[in-house]
């Protein structure tokens, strides 16, 4: 605000700044990101994302169903792991904190299910990269018989 000399307002001074395109940008990014999700979610394949830690922070449908797990399961918290058996849990850790590439689909894995059911499967996956730091993983998980 401006003010005379007796302290009487008499105007403002501002400034303006066009963001249009910023926003055209912003709803173009959020119209994609649907797209791609709609995509994730009815693809024939498991398709998930871990944190840093191997938590799944997000799993397809035909995931959570290849697993025996919920939404309800994914919400109170599944790491990527705990549903490897043994030598192969040992093994996907140590190829995923070497930062080899792991998971390349030549490498058929024994999984557990929610049930304790062991199953085959091949896991292909690709690091989440933030801020030239890995942040997570993206991956599809086949059944040894879909590859």
């Amino acid at each position: 605000p401006l003010y005379d000399k007796r302290g009487k307002f008499f105007g403002a001074i501002g400034s303006f700044r066009d963001i249009t395109d910023e926003r055209f940008n912003q709803v173009l990014l959020h119209r994609n990101e649907e797209k791609y999700m709609d995509l994730a979610k009815i693809l024939p394949l498991g398709v998930y994302e871990t944190d840093e830690t191997g938590r799944i922070i997000w799993a397809n449908n035909k995931a959570l169903d290849h697993f025996g797990y919920t939404d309800n399961d994914l919400k109170a918290g599944i790491n990527l792991y705990q549903l490897f058996m043994g030598e192969d849990r040992k093994k996907l850790i140590e190829e995923l904190e070497s930062g080899e590439k792991p998971a390349d689909g030549n490498t058929t894995y024994t999984a557990i299910k929610k049930d304790g059911t062991p199953i085959k499967i091949i896991l292909h996956s690709v690091p989440v990269i933030t801020e030239e730091k890995i942040s997570g993983r993206l991956g599809i998980i086949l059944s040894s018989d879909q590859a």
